[in-house]
C-alpha cells in the first residue's frame, strides 16, 4: 500500500495532449513563477479554425522582474495552438511581495480580464468570449470558455469597425468621419480624450447626445460630462460625432473615462484586430513611447527621477545643489546637517537621558530616584521578562511536543487521535474482453475534484460511475484522468465505482499514480492508494477463423477482424470480380457488359450532329458537323457611332453579316444574340458574296432587318451567331480598346464616327489585329466593301503655315511660316513705330524727340533748366 499526502490550496491540474500544429507567433518569454490559471478551451468553440495560434494576455500585467517598480501593461501569459478538439491551456500568474521586504516577478494579476488573441494567416485578432465556468477574470477557480467571436476575421482582415458593438469590452474606436464608437461594461458618467491627426469643433448626438451630455472642444481635445448626474450605459453603439473642423482622425489617446460616481474606468483604444501587431513602448509616460504600437515589447525608456527625458531638473534644488534633494540647513545652521542629533537636547552633543540635559541617565526600569517604575517578572526581576508559560513553569520553553496533525502541545497525552485516510483509491473489476477497468472509490468527505494517471495501459476514455452520476465533467490524455464539476458540485461520502474507464492494455499490470482528490473549495484531501494489478492473461484474437488470429492468446480481446467485414472473399483483401472469381480482374463496361470493353454500345451522342446515332450511350469522338469557317461572318460593327447624327446614335448601331461561300445560305431559324440583342431569323436566304444589315431601326439603314433588340455596349461586348441547331457559327468580342495596356482593339470605333472593320474578310475575326477603324468617315461601310487606307499625298498639313496644302495627309516638314509681325507676302501687320520699325515700341518723348529720354530728372524743361524755388 502506498499513502499519498499532497496539501495544496488549490487544485491545478495541466492535460498535456499532442498536437501536428506548430506555434511559431505567440511565444510567452516569460518563465514560469509557480502561480497558474488553468482555463478550459472546450470542444464547443465554432469561432476558431485548426491551427489558429491561442494567447493569453493580461492588459494590466505585472511587467518587471526582481524588483518593486510596479510596471504595469499588457503581457503574454499564456499560448496553444487550436485543433479542433478540447485543451487545457495554463497562464502564468505574477508573484509580488514587495510588501513584506521581497519583490515582484511577472505574469497576469488576479482580478484582472482575461484577454484572448487569434493569430491566423499572419494576421492577429482580438476577440470576445463566452464562459460557461468562471468569470473571465485571473484568478478564477475554474474556467471554462465554450465559444470564441473571432473580431474582424470575416472583412478580409482590414480590422475596420462600422459598429460600436463589434468592439471589445470597455474600446474606444473613431471613424475617419469623427464617429466615436464605444462598448462599455460600465455606465459612463464622463469622459475626456485627445483627436489623432485632427482638430476638431464640438461633437453632438451619439449616446452621450441623448443623455444630455455637454460636449466640448478645443483643439484637439473633447471632454464630456454631465451638469444632472446623467449616465450612459453600460452598452455599446456610438458615443458622439465630432465635428471636424481639419485633419482627418486617426486615432483616441489621453482616453479618461469614468463612472457616474467620478471613479476612473480602464478603457483602450481598438487599433484594428485584423492589422499585424506593432511592437513598441506602449507607455504614454515613457520618454521613447511610440504611438503606434500596440504590443509593450518592453523597451520603454523612462527619465531619472526628479528630471525630465533631456535630463533637465524639474523639482526644487537643495541647499547643496542637489536636484531633488533634501537637504536643508538644520537648526544649527548646517546645510545637510543633522541639526540636533537624536537622544540630543543642544548642538554641543549633550543628550537629556531622562533626568535633565547633559545629567546621567536613570537605570534601566528605574527612575532618576532609583525607584523600579515596570512590571516586576514572575523570578522578581525588575522589567525581567521571565513568564508562566502554557504548561505552568516560570521562564519555561512552553508546549514543544509535536503530534500527528502538527498541533504543538505540552506533552503526548494532549494529542486527539490520527483519522483513517480521506480518501481511498484501489481497482475493481478489470475485463481484458471488453478493455474496461473500474476505478473504486471510499471517501469520508465530499470530492469537489480528482485527477490519476495510469501506467502499463493507454486511457481511450472514462465515462460513467460516480462522477457521472454527479454531473461531473470527464477529461483524459493517454495517462491521465481529470474530473471536476463546472457547477461547483461534489461527490457525496460513500464508496463505489468511480469511473469506469475504457484503456488499450500495453501489458499485464497496471498502477495507479499521481493522485489528487480536492474538496469543491479546493482543499486537497489525504489519499490511500490500492494495489496495482497483475495478470497473466494474453490478451489478442483467439479464433483461428479470423483474419488476426493470435496462437499466443488466452484470452480473446474483441479484435478479431474476417474477410466479411471488409467486403473481402478471403484474408489477402481480394474481392469477386463481375464472373464470380475471387481475386479475379473481369469488371462490367458501361454497356453492362462483364469483361467487355464499351464498345458495343459506343457512337455519336450529339442529336446535332450529322451523324447522331440515338442508340449509343458512350460518345466515341466520331460526331461530324458542319463546317461553318469563315462562310458567314460578322464582318463590321457599328457599336458607338458619333453623336453628330441627326438622329439618336443608337439608331445607327448594326451588325454586317457577309456570305463569304461560293453558294447561297439559308439562315431560316439562325439567331444573332449579344448583351441586350437575341433575334431570330425567319425566312431568309443570304446570296454568295452579299451583305446583311441587324439594325435596331431597320428604317435607318435601307435593305436592313431590325432586330429588335437593345443597343450594344459601348466598352466591348460579345456578338455570338448560331445557326438552327445552335451550333455557333462565328463569334466575335470585341472591346474599344481602353480597356488596359493589353487591349489592342481600334480606339477609333468608340464615338469617332468610325465603325468596327475586318480588314479583310478572309482573316481570323477573333482577333484585334484582324479589325480596323473604317477610313469611310462617319458611318463606315453598311452593306457594301469595307475601306482601305487612303494613299499617301506628302505635303505641309499645317493650315497655318504660308505653303499649307489641303489635299496633303501626310506631312513631309516642308512648312514654311512668315516672320514675326508680317503675312505670308510680307506686309507688316502691325504698327509702325516713330523710328519705321513694324513693331518696334520707340516713342516721341515731351521734348519731340523720337525714343528720346524727355526732361532729365531735377531739370524742370527740356534744355536741362533747375527750379530752385522762385520758378
Amino acid at each position: 500500500m502506498k499513502f499519498i499526502s499532497n496539501r495544496i490550496k488549490f487544485l491545478i491540474i495541466t492535460l498535456l495532449f499532442s498536437f501536428s500544429f506548430s506555434q511559431d507567433y505567440f511565444d510567452v518569454s516569460i518563465e514560469s513563477t509557480g502561480v497558474s490559471q488553468l482555463i478550459i478551451f472546450q470542444e464547443s468553440i465554432s469561432g476558431l479554425q485548426d491551427g489558429d495560434e491561442i494567447g493569453v494576455f493580461d492588459n494590466q500585467a505585472i511587467l518587471n522582474s526582481q524588483d518593486c517598480s510596479n510596471q504595469l501593461g499588457e503581457l503574454l501569459v499564456g499560448s496553444d495552438v487550436w485543433s479542433g478538439s478540447q485543451i487545457a491551456l495554463s497562464s502564468i500568474g505574477s508573484i509580488n511581495n514587495c510588501a513584506f521586504g521581497g519583490f515582484q516577478l511577472p505574469g497576469f494579476v488576479d482580478g484582472n480580464s482575461v484577454i484572448v488573441k487569434v493569430h491566423r494567416s499572419g494576421i492577429t485578432y482580438d476577440t470576445n468570449l463566452t464562459f460557461s465556468a468562471g468569470t473571465g477574470t485571473f484568478g478564477d477557480l475554474f474556467m471554462a470558455i465554450s465559444d470564441i467571436e473571432v473580431l474582424g476575421a470575416d472583412d478580409g482582415g482590414d480590422g475596420q469597425i462600422s459598429d460600436g458593438c463589434d468592439l471589445p469590452n470597455n474600446n474606444l474606436y473613431v471613424t475617419s468621419e469623427g464617429s466615436v464608437l464605444y462598448n462599455s461594461s460600465s455606465a459612463i458618467g464622463g469622459f475626456q480624450f485627445d483627436v489623432d491627426g485632427a482638430s476638431v469643433s464640438g461633437g453632438s448626438g451619439g449616446d452621450a447626445g441623448s443623455a444630455g451630455f455637454v460636449v466640448s472642444a478645443g483643439g484637439s481635445t473633447i471632454l464630456g460630462f454631465s451638469f444632472t448626474g446623467a449616465s450612459f450605459g453600460p452598452g455599446c453603439g456610438t458615443m458622439v460625432d465630432l465635428a471636424v473642423s481639419s485633419g482627418e482622425p486617426t486615432g483616441l489617446s489621453g482616453i479618461v473615462m469614468s463612472d457616474p460616481s467620478g471613479s476612473a474606468l480602464s478603457f483602450d483604444y481598438y487599433s484594428g484586430g485584423g492589422n499585424e501587431d506593432v511592437l513598441g513602448c506602449t507607455d504614454d509616460s515613457a520618454c521613447n513611447f511610440n504611438a503606434d504600437a500596440n504590443v509593450d515589447d518592453g523597451s520603454c525608456e523612462y527619465a531619472l527621477e526628479n528630471f525630465d527625458c533631456d535630463g533637465n531638473c524639474i523639482v526644487e534644488v537643495d541647499c547643496s545643489g542637489e536636484c531633488g534633494g533634501d537637504a536643508v540647513i538644520d537648526e544649527c545652521g548646517e546645510c545637510g546637517g543633522d541639526g540636533i542629533a537624536d537622544g540630543s537636547c543642544d548642538c554641543d552633543g549633550n543628550v537629556d537621558l531622562g533626568c535633565g540635559c547633559g545629567e546621567p541617565a536613570a537605570e534601566e526600569n528605574f527612575d532618576c530616584d532609583g525607584n523600579c517604575i515596570v512590571e516586576v517578572d514572575c523570578s522578581g526581576e525588575c522589567g525581567g521578562d521571565a513568564v508562566i508559560d502554557e504548561c505552568g513553569q516560570c521562564d519555561g520553553a512552553g508546549a514543544s511536543f509535536e503530534c500527528w496533525d502538527g498541533d504543538i502541545v505540552c506533552e503526548s497525552s494532549e494529542c486527539s487521535d490520527e483519522p483513517a485516510s480521506n480518501v481511498l483509491v484501489s481497482f475493481g473489476d478489470v475485463d481484458f474482453s471488453n478493455s474496461t477497468v473500474d476505478i473504486l472509490m471510499d471517501n469520508s468527505s465530499p470530492v469537489g475534484g480528482f485527477q490519476f494517471s495510469l501506467t502499463g495501459a493507454s486511457i481511450i476514455s472514462a465515462s460513467g460511475g460516480l462522477a457521472a452520476e454527479n454531473g461531473f465533467t470527464l477529461s483524459n490524455s493517454p495517462d491521465t484522468v481529470l474530473g471536476f464539476s463546472l457547477t461547483g458540485g461534489s461527490i457525496p461520502s460513500g464508496q463505489g465505482v468511480l469511473t469506469q474507464i475504457t484503456v488499450s492494455f500495453e501489458g499485464s499490470e497496471i498502477c495507479l499514480s499521481n493522485v489528487i482528490f480536492s474538496s469543491a473549495l479546493g482543499e486537497a484531501y489525504d489519499v490511500e492508494l490500492g494495489d496495482c494489478f497483475a495478470s497473466d492473461v494474453v490478451l489478442g484474437c483467439t479464433d483461428s477463423l479470423a483474419c488476426n488470429f493470435n496462437e499466443q492468446a488466452t484470452a480473446d480481446d474483441g479484435s478479431c477482424t474476417y474477410a466479411e467485414d471488409f467486403g473481402w472473399c478471403d484474408c489477402n483483401e481480394n474481392i469477386f470480380d463481375c464472373s464470380g472469381e475471387c481475386g479475379g480482374d473481369a469488371l462490367v463496361d458501361e454497356c453492362g457488359e462483364c469483361g467487355g470493353d464499351n464498345s458495343s454500345c459506343s457512337g455519336c451522342t450529339d442529336d446535332d450532329a450529322l451523324n447522331y446515332d440515338d442508340e449509343a450511350i458512350i460518345d466515341d469522338g466520331s460526331c461530324e458537323y458542319e463546317d461553318y469557317e469563315g462562310g458567314i461572318v460578322i464582318n463590321e460593327i457599328n457599336y458607338n457611332p458619333a453623336s453628330s447624327f441627326d438622329q439618336s446614335d443608337t439608331d445607327y448601331e448594326f451588325v454586317e453579316l457577309y456570305n463569304n461561300y461560293e453558294s447561297d445560305v439559308d439562315l431560316s431559324e439562325w439567331n444573332l444574340e449579344s448583351s441586350n440583342i437575341d433575334f431570330t431569323f425567319g425566312d431568309f436566304i443570304l446570296s454568295q458574296g452579299e451583305y446583311l444589315l441587324l439594325a435596331r431601326n431597320s428604317e435607318t439603314f435601307e435593305g436592313s432587318i431590325a432586330h429588335g433588340g437593345g443597343s450594344l455596349l459601348n466598352n466591348g461586348d460579345t456578338i455570338t451567331l448560331t445557326d438552327d441547331n445552335g451550333q455557333i457559327v462565328d463569334i466575335v468580342v470585341y472591346s474599344d480598346g481602353f480597356q488596359g495596356d493589353d487591349d489592342n482593339w481600334p480606339q477609333g470605333a468608340d464615338a469617332e464616327g468610325a465603325t468596327l472593320e475586318l480588314v479583310n474578310s478572309n482573316l481570323d475575326n477573333s482577333i484585334p489585329e484582324s479589325w480596323q477603324a473604317s477610313y469611310v468617315i462617319p458611318g463606315g461601310t453598311p452593306g457594301y466593301e469595307n475601306s482601305s487606307a487612303p494613299e499617301d499625298v506628302l505635303g505641309c498639313t499645317d493650315d497655318s503655315a504660308c505653303n499649307f496644302n489641303a489635299d496633303a495627309n501626310v506631312d513631309d516638314g516642308s512648312c514654311e511660316y512668315a516672320l514675326e509681325n508680317f503675312d505670308c507676302d510680307g506686309n507688316c501687320i502691325v504698327e509702325i513705330d516713330c523710328s519705321g520699325e513694324c513693331g518696334g515700341d520707340a516713342l516721341v518723348d515731351e521734348c519731340g524727340e523720337c525714343g528720346g529720354d524727355g526732361i532729365a530728372d531735377g531739370a524742370c524743361d527740356c534744355d536741362g533748366n533747375v527750379d530752385l524755388g522762385c520758378g
